[in-house]
């Protein structure tokens, strides 16, 4: 059987993964599985939304094949698929339908009930959109319902709600001063060559950023508690999309969302801790996953649905700037359909500065960062360099994707952030020195865009991606490249660009 969905009118290809399955968290589980495991000596990881994940050994892969025939799959609760990228998605029983604004909802109900479809909540930000669950509980027959329903003339899109295990764009290794942040400037402190950094204490003596200007952390949770953060006209209500609360805090090893928050707008002259790139902005944070340890690595578990809630409810509160240190699956019409919300009616029309990782793979860039709508950022170290295996910095284990979807690069190795209080976190203490990645490089971007919204709020989304853009230093051959886009950021370029638009409007 082909496995297919459809997501922005294209036919996306599914495989069955090799290296995992799923099931039901439910009573019967170790009999039902006993065999299975016992002849692969897996590893079960309990996702902690109803779903158990076996992880195959590679040494195993070429036995557990046999396992993934028909048959044996109709035995499984869910399918695990994958898509160019191997990034791991799970099949459930749920599914996404948008039908067209004149369908009625008797005639939503009445296709529904003959396929055996129920409703369980809207989607937020678009319009006669649903998540539904097959009452049958079945997770091949929700794909092929999805496939069914796409076909309909009522109907804009369906889609599979995948269950995405994505990993955060850092690759984690393991105080309190500006000195140590090299981003900010760059004295050499890490051994890199002194003033190669995104020009920050210029761009402060113009602004640090206004208190209408928010940042919304869309990505693990945000440690609300934390020293830097927890401060006077700081902390904006966030929103926890994965349990529906105004309460974006994270559990105790979710600690990458604090990181990133800390590098966009940690508050400065307080005496303590780090300064962000716009110390005087706001930040919302809004949780979309939460980690577990699966194979020995940290995975986030989240689904389409609640990606998209996180970045509708981000738009609907207020954030003008959006900052995502995340990716990877295959496309998603949901949450595309989320993004170009927050484009289009973000900040009363102006659009919502969307940033996103392009990822730590050294390969393609994920999804969403491929999106023509995004400002799309890659990573870069402090010798100037672009973030390679083979860059200066020492970090041979990871280097950053590239593209033509690149826009600009910023830095992402060897960060020092904020980190969850205490003993929670990355480390013992309040902050973390080694924080990495296009997770880091990603909300320097964001930080920047807010302060060119805080000198220039009349700009729409676009024109401030394009300041960013054309503001940006070249780190490689002149011009434009797949690997830093436009080059790395330059803070202070960028707010006196928006200035100067700013006056000759006057």
């Amino acid at each position: 059987m082909e496995l297919f969905y459809w997501s922005n009118e294209k036919k996306i290809s599914l495989k069955i993964s090799d290296l995992y399955r799923a099931f039901k968290d439910n009573s019967n589980k170790e009999s039902k599985n006993k065999s299975f495991t016992s002849n692969l000596n897996s590893n079960l990881t309990d996702l902690k939304n109803g779903i158990i994940l076996e992880t195959i050994s590679e040494n195993q892969v070429n036995e557990s094949k046999s396992f993934s025939s028909k048959n044996q799959r109709e035995n499984d609760d869910f399918m695990v698929v994958e898509t160019e990228d191997k990034t791991p998605m799970i099949l459930t029983n749920q599914f996404i339908i948008q039908f067209k604004s004149d369908v009625t909802a008797e005639e939503i109900n009445e296709l529904n009930d003959f396929n055996n479809v129920k409703v369980i909540e809207n989607i937020n930000g678009e319009d006669n959109t649903f998540l539904v669950e097959t009452t049958e509980g079945n997770a091949e027959s929700a794909l092929e319902l999805a496939n069914t329903y796409q076909k309909d003339d009522k109907v804009i899109y369906a889609q599979p709600n995948f269950v995405r295990l994505l990993k955060p764009m850092s690759s984690l290794p393991n105080d309190t001063n500006v000195n140590k942040q090299w981003a900010i400037n760059n004295t050499g402190q890490t051994g890199g060559i002194v003033g190669e950094d995104i020009n920050v204490l210029e761009a402060w003596d113009i602004t640090k950023g206004s208190k209408d200007i928010i940042i919304a952390i869309v990505d693990e949770g945000v440690d609300y508690t934390h020293e830097d953060l927890n401060v006077a006209d700081k902390l904006v209500t966030g929103y926890d999309a994965c349990f529906k609360r105004d309460n974006p805090n994270p559990e105790t090893t979710d600690a990458h969302g604090t990181a990133c928050a800390g590098i966009a707008a940690a508050k400065s002259n307080n005496n303590k801790g780090i300064a962000g790139v716009a110390p005087d902005c706001k930040i919302m944070g809004i949780r979309i996953a939460y980690g577990v340890e699966s194979g020995g690595e940290i995975v986030w578990v989240t689904d389409d649905a609640k990606i998209a809630d996180g970045i509708v409810k981000s738009v609907d509160r207020g954030a003008d700037v959006l900052s995502n240190s995340w990716g990877g699956g295959g496309d998603s019409q949901t949450i595309t359909n989320a993004i170009n919300y927050a484009k289009q009616k973000g900040r009363n029309g102006k659009g919502c500065v969307v940033c996103f990782a392009a990822g730590n793979d050294n390969g393609k860039v994920s999804y969403p960062g491929n999106l023509g709508s995004v400002l799309t950022v890659a990573a870069c170290n402090e010798y100037g360099q672009r973030k390679s295996k083979t860059s200066k910095d020492g970090e041979y284990w990871w280097g950053s994707n590239y593209g033509p979807q690149v826009d600009v690069a910023a830095p992402g190795v060897h960060i020092y952030t904020t980190d969850i209080m205490n003993k929670a976190g990355y480390s013992t203490g309040n902050y973390e020195d080694g924080f990495n990645g296009t997770s880091a490089a990603t909300p320097h971007v964001a930080g920047v865009a807010a302060l060119v919204l805080s000198v220039a709020p009349g700009l729409k989304a676009s024109e401030v991606e394009e300041i960013i853009k054309n503001s940006a230093d070249d780190i490689t051959p002149k011009g434009f490249d797949n690997y830093t886009g436009y080059g790395r950021i330059n803070a202070f370029k960028a707010v006196s660009k928006a200035l100067e638009i700013v006056n000759a409007d006057k």
